[in-house]
C-alpha cells in the first residue's frame, strides 16, 4: 500500500510523503502503528469494499420499470381506445404495414444501435484525457453538454410535431411518417435529457476515485445521451425532407434527399477524425492502462465486476485524490487499469 521511500528520506528530520498507487499523498505509517497499517488494509479490501455492489444487470430493475411505465401509457392509450370515432379518427388499417409497422421496426433497431454505441461514446470521449485532468468534472461538463443539445432538441421536435403538417389529409402517408419519425426522435431526447440529468446527479457529491469507480460500473450511460441524441437527429432531418415532399414536391424533396445526404456524411466523417486523433501526451503505461479499462468495462448490457474495477485510494491529509498513470496486476495476472484512465 505505501511505496518504498528513497534512503536518504529515511534520514531526514521530515520525510517525504509516500505516493500510492493512485498518485495520493499519504503519511508514513510510525514504527509503532503496525495495528493500526493492519486494521487500516483490512478495511479496504476489495473483498468489503464491494459487498454491496451489484454485478449482473438485475431484470427486476427491469420489472420494476414496466410497472411504473405501464399505467403511464395506460392513460392515453384508454382514452384514444374508448373515445368515439368524430373524437379520436380512426385511421385505415393498411397504414398498419405502410407506416407503423415500419417505425416500430424502425425504433427497435435505433435503441438496440444507441445501446452497442453508447460505451463506445462513453470511452471514446474520455480515451484521450490529459494527465492531471479530473475525470469528475470532465464527465459533469459532457454530461451538462449533452442535457443542453438533448432539451434543444427536444423543443425544436415538439414544435415541428404540433405545428404544420406535409399534407392536409390527416391520414396521409406522408403526415403519419412525419409524426412516427418525430415522436421517435422526441421519445429518444426525452431519454437522453432525462439519463444526464440523472447521471449529474449521482456523480456530484463524489470524489475522482469514486467518480471513477462509478464510470466504470455504468460506463454506457454516460454516452446514452449523446448516441439517442444522434439517433434523433437522423428522425428529424428525415422527418423535414418528409414534410420537403409533401409540401413543395418531389424534385425539391429529392433535392432535401441530397442535402440529407451530405449532412449525415459530413457529421461522420467529422466523428470518425476526432475519434481517429491520440493525445501525445499519453504513452507507455497510460495507454496500455486505458487500453486494459476499455476491454474489461465498456461493453453493452454487462455492469462492471466490483472486484475487477478500479480501487479508490486511501483519502490524503488533505483530502485530494491525484490519479496517475499506473497499472497493476490483478490476482488472475491480468493487467487492472488503477489510475488516470
Amino acid at each position: 500500500m505505501f511505496e518504498a521511500v528513497h534512503h536518504s528520506a529515511l534520514h531526514s528530520p521530515h520525510p517525504p510523503p509516500a505516493s500510492n498507487q493512485w498518485g495520493s499523498q499519504n503519511p508514513l505509517p510510525k514504527a509503532n502503528s503496525s495495528k493500526k497499517l493492519l486494521e487500516t488494509k483490512k478495511e479496504r479490501s476489495p473483498e468489503e469494499a464491494s459487498v454491496h455492489e451489484t454485478t449482473s444487470i438485475s431484470y427486476c430493475h427491469w420489472i420494476h420499470g414496466a410497472l411504473v411505465a405501464l399505467p403511464v401509457v395506460a392513460i392515453p392509450a384508454l382514452i384514444g381506445t374508448l373515445s368515439p370515432p368524430d373524437v379520436v379518427p380512426r385511421a385505415p388499417a393498411d397504414l398498419w404495414y405502410k407506416c407503423w409497422g415500419p417505425n416500430i421496426v424502425l425504433l427497435l433497431i435505433e435503441i438496440a444501435a444507441a445501446s452497442m454505441l453508447a460505451p463506445k461514446i462513453s470511452f471514446d470521449m474520455i480515451e484521450e484525457r490529459s494527465n492531471g485532468i479530473s475525470i469528475k468534472e470532465s464527465m459533469r461538463s459532457i454530461l451538462t453538454s449533452q442535457g443542453l443539445i438533448a432539451a434543444l432538441f427536444l423543443t425544436i421536435v415538439c414544435s415541428m410535431l404540433q405545428q404544420d403538417h406535409p399534407t392536409d389529409d390527416e391520414f396521409g402517408l406522408l403526415n403519419q411518417w412525419y409524426g412516427c419519425l418525430l415522436l421517435a426522435a422526441m421519445l429518444m431526447t426525452m431519454v437522453g435529457l432525462t439519463i444526464s440529468i440523472i447521471c449529474l446527479i449521482y456523480i456530484e457529491p463524489l470524489s475522482d476515485a469514486a467518480s471513477l469507480r462509478l464510470i466504470s460500473y455504468g460506463l454506457m450511460y454516460f454516452g446514452e445521451p449523446l448516441a439517442y441524441c444522434g439517433c434523433a437527429f437522423v428522425n428529424t432531418t428525415v422527418a423535414v425532407t418528409v414534410y420537403v415532399l409533401g409540401r413543395f414536391g418531389l424534385a425539391v424533396g429529392l433535392f432535401g434527399c441530397l442535402a440529407l445526404f451530405y449532412c449525415v456524411t459530413r457529421v461522420i466523417v467529422v466523428v470518425k477524425y476526432l475519434s481517429a486523433w491520440t493525445n501525445e501526451e499519453i504513452v507507455g503505461e497510460a495507454r496500455a492502462a486505458r487500453e486494459a479499462w476499455k476491454t474489461e468495462f465498456a461493453h453493452t448490457g454487462k455492469l462492471a465486476s466490483p472486484a475487477s474495477s478500479p480501487r479508490p485510494p486511501p483519502p490524503s491529509s488533505s483530502g485530494a485524490v491525484q490519479l496517475t498513470d499506473n497499472i497493476s496486476p490483478s490476482s488472475s495476472g491480468a493487467v487492472q487499469p488503477t489510475g488516470n484512465i
